[in-house]
């Protein structure tokens, strides 16, 4: 069973995806106003939250984004689900965080897969143990510290590290983490990686520069640490 957060504005679309869901057998909270979907993504913890883009007290990537930077909720996936499907509002959703995105109108069956791999069947199901300098990952159970200090990071954030951490050790261009993280088509620009870089250097403060930008190419991790 699945706790899931929808917020979006449309009442009748909640209830209608909220029938489904629990026909399903999954547990549903929702509302139709951004600082609601904070405090309720804070109170309930969902595993997934379904994010429409156009809200009427914020813009979804505005909500996303702070769905990312706090501490309770930074490790949820978030969706942005919305009938706006130019690449300029794909970007915006991805460089706010979101873990995927949705285009309406879609089918319940292929909504419910794209959860389970956010959910269950996504890289950061993956085991193993990452230890770069002051860094220590641990893939299986998403817990990552720097300095011995817990980070939280979100699913794409954990799903870039992973990448970067295969073996053997490799120049990763913008298109492959792409492809490694999102699986996304050649449509979506390879800015999102850019952002999504930028944040987990953030978040890793101390141990960032394990990250290395290999100019024209694209990323590298530096498993010396140095």
């Amino acid at each position: 069973m699945w706790r899931v957060l929808v917020v979006d504005d449309d009442r009748k679309y909640r209830k209608i995806l909220k029938e489904h869901f629990e026909r399903a057998g999954h547990e549903v909270f929702e509302t139709g106003e951004g600082e609601l979907a904070i405090g309720l993504a804070e109170l309930e913890r969902p595993q997934v939250i379904l994010l429409d883009f156009d809200l009427p007290d914020a813009r979804g990537s505005t909500i996303c984004r702070r769905l990312k930077a706090h501490s309770r909720t930074s490790s949820i996936p978030v969706a942005i689900v919305t009938a706006h499907g130019d690449e300029d509002t794909r970007l915006e959703g991805f460089e706010a965080g979101a873990d995927d995105f949705v285009l309406k109108p879609f089918s319940f069956r292929e909504l419910l897969l794209r959860i389970r791999v956010l959910v269950e069947d996504g890289p950061n199901r993956a085991t193993g143990v990452l230890s770069v300098g002051t860094l220590a990952v641990a893939f299986d159970t998403h817990r990552v510290r720097v300095d011995g200090i817990q980070t939280e990071l979100s699913r794409s954030e954990l799903a870039l590290l992973r990448s970067l951490s295969g073996l053997p050790p490799r120049v990763w261009t913008r298109d492959q983490l792409l492809d490694s993280i999102w699986g996304l088509d050649a449509d979506v620009d390879s800015r999102v990686v850019d952002g999504l870089v930028r944040r987990l250097r953030e978040k890793l403060g101390k141990a960032a520069d394990c990250i290395q930008t290999v100019r024209g190419v694209g990323y590298r991790l530096d498993a010396t640490g140095s």
